[in-house]
């Protein structure tokens, strides 16, 4: 059994672990817990854009493992970004809202054929995980049996995600290969 002195020390190193992590670290998001009611675009927009305006450009839901999540993302200059994230579950009265309060931009890009330009490509973002902070942008070229679609993303993504409307046929990629941080391709919706 576990002395006083021992869960003391390890609630010590606990606490000392955290406090340098926060100290050294600096996190650029935030977390709020709120009622499953409230809408999460605009405490988003409030908390990062100091207003709510409606500014919103698309949201993202998504089911894992009986959770719920839903993406908010906003245009920031010509990109549209994650600037939040919520979380819950079916049974609970309160959602977790991750806020990204920098407007970083996440290395995971997701391209929607067929939408207008400035619907079209969407770069996820995830709290503690790692950003894009160059702007460069590379051509893509995505060829399917309906048409030639050139998308620019950039540069330093590492996943890309290609969404057709299901009634493409996939025939080529190219440009992937000035993505030089590029780990994963996915297509979607893609009729081979």
């Amino acid at each position: 059994m576990l002395d006083k002195k021992k869960i003391f020390l390890f609630y010590f190193l606990c606490s000392f672990i955290f406090i340098y992590a926060e100290d050294n670290f600096s996190t650029n998001y935030k977390t709020l817990t709120i009622n499953k009611k409230e809408s999460e675009n605009i405490i988003i927009e409030k908390e990062v854009f100091g207003k709510y305006e409606g500014i919103t450009t698309l949201g993202l839901s998504r089911l894992e493992n009986g959770i719920a999540f839903l993406e908010c993302y906003y245009r920031i200059g010509e990109d549209n970004i994650c600037l939040g994230i919520s979380a819950n579950t079916k049974l609970a009265d309160e959602t977790f809202l991750f806020l990204n309060t920098q407007k970083e931009c996440g290395t995971k890009c997701r391209v929607y054929l067929g939408k207008p330009e400035e619907k079209q490509i969407f770069y996820a973002w995830e709290p503690s995980k790692e950003i894009i902070t160059n702007n460069d942008k590379v051509k893509i070229e995505i060829i399917t049996n309906k048409k030639k679609y050139v998308i620019f993303v950039k540069k330093d993504i590492k996943e890309l995600e290609v969404t057709s409307d299901g009634f493409s046929k996939f025939k080529a990629i190219k440009g992937t290969e000035n993505l030089p941080n590029l780990m994963s391709l996915k297509l979607w919706g893609f009729n081979y």
